[in-house]
C-alpha cells in the first residue's frame, strides 16, 4: 500500500509543482503592476532556468543572450522557447570568478574584478587579462570598446593619491597588453566613434561648469566642433557607463544643466559624420507626464530599441519603484523615438539585454537577482501592436 501511495504522488508532484510556479509567477507580475485597470502594460513571458547565473548581458548571436554561469564561465544562454533553454560556455574554465560588473559590446564579452579585467572575444576564443592599475588606492569607474577592429578597450579608473583626479588606460586585447596610461583628468568620456572620444571637462571641477570636446583616443588633440559648442551651450551631461551613445545612427541622450522656464530637459542629440549638422531637441512627448527618465539609456546593438527607467517626480521616500520603458528607434518617429512601451515595475540593479528571436522577433530580457532562475522576456513587436491600439483609442469617438 506505501508502494501504491509512493507512485501516485510521484505521478502528481509535477503537477503540484508546476501549479506552484504558475502561483508564483502570477504573484511576481502583479508585483510588476499587471492587473491594473488603469494601465496597459507589456506582459513579459516567464521563463525558467534550470542553474544559476549571475547577470546578463546582448551579444551578437541570434536567440541568444550573454551571462556568467554558476562555474563562473562567460556563457550563451540559447533560448530556443518558453521551455527549451540552454546555457553553454564560450570558453571552459574562462573568466574562473565571479566580478563586479558584466559587459559586452560586437563580440566581446567581459568582466571586471576589481582592478582586473577579463576579457574574451567569443567567436574567436581570444581571452586576455588586464591589471589596469598596480596601485590599490585606484578604483575602475568605467569600460567599454573603442576599437572594435584592433580590439582596443578603455579603462577608466579613479585616482585618489597623489593627485586627485581621473585616468584611463588602453587596452589592446591583440597585443595583450596595455598600450597607453593617460595623464590625470577632470571630467569623463564617451566613444564616439571608433578613433575619436567625447570628452566632458570639469574646468572648476564643478559639474555646472562643463566645456565639451572631441579628442582622438591618445588625447594627442582636442577639437571644437559645432555638436560640442551647442552641448557646452546648453551644459550637456551624458552618462557614461551605459551605451547611451547611438554610433550607427549618430544619436544619443543626455540632460541639460540649464533651466528653461522652469525646467531641466532631456534631449535627444543628432549629429553628421563631420559633427557639424547638429539638431538637439529636449523631449516632451515621449517622457510620460509627472515623472522623469534616467539618464543611464542603453541602446540595443543594431540601434533599433532603446531602454530606460521611468521615475515619479517627487517621490522621495521611494514610495514607488522604477518602470521599465522601452522605446522603438526610428526615423518615421519625430525626434526618432517612439512613445514609450511600458514594461511594468522593476529596480536600478536588474541586469537587461536585447535579444533577436527568431521566432519572437525583437525582444528584451530582464534578469532580477531576486528571482535568480528567471528570465522576463519582452516580446517587443507586441509592444508596438499594444502602441498602435493606445493610439487608435486616443483618436476613437
Amino acid at each position: 500500500m506505501k508502494v501504491l501511495y509512493l507512485l501516485l504522488f510521484l505521478m502528481t508532484a509535477p503537477g503540484l509543482f508546476s501549479m506552484s510556479k504558475k502561483k508564483e509567477n502570477l504573484l511576481i507580475l502583479t508585483q510588476k503592476g499587471y492587473g491594473e485597470k488603469n494601465m496597459q502594460r507589456l506582459q513579459p513571458v516567464i521563463i525558467e532556468l534550470k542553474k544559476l547565473i549571475d547577470g546578463i548581458v546582448e551579444i551578437n548571436r541570434p536567440d541568444a543572450i550573454g551571462t556568467l554561469n554558476e562555474n563562473c564561465q562567460f556563457s550563451e544562454i540559447k533560448i530556443l522557447s518558453e521551455k527549451d533553454i540552454k546555457i553553454t560556455p564560450f570558453l571552459q574554465g574562462f573568466p574562473g570568478r565571479f566580478g563586479d560588473r558584466l559587459k559586452s559590446d560586437e563580440n566581446f564579452i567581459w568582466l571586471q574584478g576589481g582592478r582586473g579585467f577579463y576579457f574574451l572575444d567569443y567567436e574567436t576564443k581570444q581571452k586576455g587579462w588586464c591589471l589596469f592599475s598596480e596601485d590599490g588606492n585606484d578604483e575602475a569607474q568605467n569600460s567599454f570598446l573603442v576599437d572594435p577592429q584592433e580590439k582596443i578597450f578603455l579603462i577608466e579608473g579613479k585616482q585618489l593619491y597623489p593627485v586627485k583626479g581621473y585616468f584611463y588606460v588602453l587596452y589592446s586585447l591583440k597585443e595583450g597588453k596595455v598600450v597607453f596610461n593617460s595623464e590625470v583628468f577632470r571630467g569623463a568620456f564617451n566613444p564616439l566613434s571608433s578613433k575619436n572620444l567625447l570628452f566632458e571637462d570639469y574646468k572648476t571641477g564643478r559639474v555646472q561648469d562643463v566645456v565639451w570636446y572631441i579628442t582622438d583616443l591618445y588625447q594627442k588633440e582636442k577639437k571644437e566642433y559645432k555638436l560640442t559648442k551647442e552641448m557646452t551651450k546648453l551644459q550637456m551631461t551624458v552618462w557614461p557607463r551605459t551605451r547611451t551613445f547611438c554610433p550607427k545612427r549618430k544619436m544619443m541622450l543626455g540632460g541639460s544643466g540649464i533651466e528653461i522656464n522652469d525646467m531641466f530637459y532631456d534631449y535627444v542629440i543628432k549629429w553628421d559624420k563631420d559633427y557639424d549638422d547638429v539638431k538637439l531637441e529636449p523631449l516632451i512627448v515621449q517622457i510620460p507626464p509627472k515623472s522623469y527618465i534616467d539618464g543611464a539609456h542603453m541602446f540595443s546593438f543594431d540601434s533599433n530599441w532603446v531602454k530606460t527607467l521611468k521615475f515619479l517626480e517627487g517621490n522621495y521616500p521611494m514610495r514607488f519603484p522604477p518602470e521599465l520603458l522601452i522605446y522603438h528607434v526610428s526615423d518615421i518617429y519625430p525626434q526618432s523615438l517612439s512613445m514609450p512601451i511600458y514594461c511594468g515595475y522593476t529596480k536600478e540593479g536588474n541586469s537587461g539585454a536585447f535579444m533577436n528571436h527568431s521566432v519572437w522577433g525583437p525582444c528584451y530580457v530582464e534578469w532580477d537577482p531576486e528571482f535568480p532562475k528567471k528570465l522576463f522576456v519582452y516580446k517587443l513587436n507586441d509592444g508596438l501592436k499594444l502602441l498602435a491600439e493606445q493610439a487608435k483609442s486616443a483618436v476613437s469617438p
